[in-house]
């Protein structure tokens, strides 16, 4: 079976937009591909500076972002923005995520777009546990097991092994595809594209 490798990172504003695509392209591989999400980490440690330090750079992307794609920032993310206290980290997300797959392995990438869309939509920051049940109630998913996963003693171990196993095979940007070939990763295409136009790219791969 093909295996489509998905880099994603919760932060990135470009996976945002690229949630809305997602269910049309995972109809249009059908059953037959299987998905891999890849987290590499955009804003980890001493980038992970309050929002408002980023304001002048994320003003005009999210701007030509809206444009390019149609996909709106909420009302809510803008206070975030307009506060300028949050500081951001891919890192509590991308554990969240990880926790989610001991739970429902299958549904990673829900989990990860749902977390994307409830912090720039809603302004919901992933390292409040009650973003994680607003996830969980959308999902479908038990909340109070989504927590006691997060307290895994392993937890942090993997996370970072899934940000460095990313890096390994060479996600550098967000959203970006690839498919795998044995062990290798091949790009298939970095960046926000409409559906169909990755579905012809992945076919093709």
């Amino acid at each position: 079976m093909p295996t489509l490798i998905h880099a994603f990172d919760p932060l990135c504003g470009w996976c945002y937009a690229f949630a809305a695509e997602w269910p049309a392209l995972r109809a249009a591989l059908g059953p037959a591909w299987t998905v891999h999400l890849a987290t590499g980490g955009l804003v980890l440690g001493e980038d992970a500076v309050p929002i408002g330090r980023k304001a002048g750079y994320l003003r005009p992307a999210m701007a030509q972002l809206e444009a390019h794609t149609g996909v709106r920032f909420g009302t809510p993310f803008r206070r975030l923005l307009d506060d300028g206290t949050w500081a951001g980290s891919s890192l509590p997300a991308i554990a969240a995520i990880e926790a989610a797959r001991t739970l429902a392995p299958d549904r990673e990438v829900d989990v990860a777009h749902a977390l994307c869309v409830a912090l720039y939509a809603e302004g919901r920051v992933p390292e409040d546990p009650a973003t994680l049940d607003h996830v969980a109630s959308a999902l479908g998913l038990d909340a109070a097991a989504w927590h006691a996963a997060l307290a895994a003693p392993d937890l942090h171990d993997r996370t970072v092994a899934r940000i460095l196993d990313a890096r390994h095979h060479g996600v550098r940007s967000y959203p970006s595809f690839f498919v795998e070939d044995d062990s290798a990763w091949l790009p298939v295409h970095a960046g926000w594209a409409r559906a169909r136009d990755l579905a012809t790219l992945l076919t093709a791969a």
